[in-house]
């Protein structure tokens, strides 16, 4: 259909129907909306749901609910604080409490140091030397975490490979083993892949012409690195904190190997409490505080995703 022009000009001729469209030899895909399709989305991830539930979140509430709450005789219900003052008015349970999240922090650190460099190298790699890379990373996950961890063990010893290295440039051999830094050492190891994997989404969707860009205006390899590069792997370093933080604060075997007794971590003492002293109020707050702690560290990494506006 053709209406006239109102300053008087060329006709104007209003869109095709689909039916003359199709006429016209044009192929039209229609616009089909289902109406359940966000049902089938939901259905999709609620075996994903249910299993959480089941197996994280139940047991969180309820092991919240019997530490917090506490019934008298007269069957009333009230607030049980003691659990929780025994952990903050006692000088051993302070003190592991930051030594815990001292290592779960530096183990962070560390991996997000040893994991920039080599990712950024991996962008540079071909799909297949890429590949082998990601399986080199991830290797110490296929072994027993016993195994790897008495591996450190042996490493970080007195005549190990590191007292060997020192005593051959002639320099002072301290004690390693049993110590917060065997501890950092030994988590890295292990969580070093999963910050690779994570910085790696970030990475390789930075494009190669801004980076070109960059250096054809006169940009040098440090303002790169700073203004582009780092900016554009933000989310991705925050994911791999995400990752890292909460699994080296709440790690178990690792520290007690290479930490020993006189380094506990939260989650050996909730081990030691409930397990071995039968303490299930004080191993309950221990782990509640624990989880806190991790909820508490993830949403501040949430908060860094966040683009500011206005900035």
């Amino acid at each position: 259909m053709s209406r006239p022009d109102i300053a008087g000009g060329t006709a104007l001729t209003d869109p095709p129907e689909a039916g003359e469209v199709e006429r016209q030899g044009m192929a039209v895909v229609p616009r089909r909306r289902w109406a359940g399709r966000s049902w089938s989305a939901y259905l999709l991830v609620l075996p994903l749901v249910l299993f959480a539930a089941v197996v994280f979140v139940y047991p969180i509430l309820y092991m919240a609910v019997t530490t917090l709450v506490e019934t008298d005789d007269g069957g009333g219900l009230s607030v049980a604080t003691e659990p929780f003052q025994r952990v903050f008015e006692d000088e051993f349970a302070r003190q592991m409490v930051w030594r815990t999240i001292r290592v779960a922090f530096f183990t962070t650190l560390l991996t997000l140091v040893l994991a920039y460099p080599v990712t950024l190298g991996m962008k540079q790699m071909t799909p297949r030397w890429r590949g082998f890379m990601v399986a080199v990373l991830l290797s110490p996950l296929l072994m027993s975490i016993v195994v790897r961890t008495l591996g450190w063990v042996v490493a970080l010893g007195s005549g190990g490979l590191l007292h060997q290295f020192l005593d051959l440039l002639g320099l002072p051999k301290p004690d390693f083993l049993y110590t917060e830094t065997a501890i950092v050492f030994g988590l890295s190891h292990v969580l070093l892949g999963f910050m690779v994997l994570a910085l790696m989404t970030s990475v390789l969707k930075i494009p190669d012409s801004v980076i070109a860009a960059a250096a054809n205006l006169g940009a040098k390899q440090w303002q790169i690195l700073w203004r582009i590069v780092l900016p554009m792997t933000r989310p991705g370093v925050v994911a791999g904190a995400a990752i890292v933080f909460p699994l080296s604060a709440s790690a178990y075997v690792t520290p007690v190997l290479l930490g020993g007794s006189r380094n506990p971590v939260m989650g050996s003492e909730v081990y030691q409490q409930a397990i071995v002293q039968l303490e299930f109020d004080r191993a309950s707050a221990l782990a509640l505080v624990l989880f806190v702690i991790v909820l508490v560290a993830v949403a501040l990494l949430g908060l860094a995703t966040r683009d500011r506006k206005g900035a």
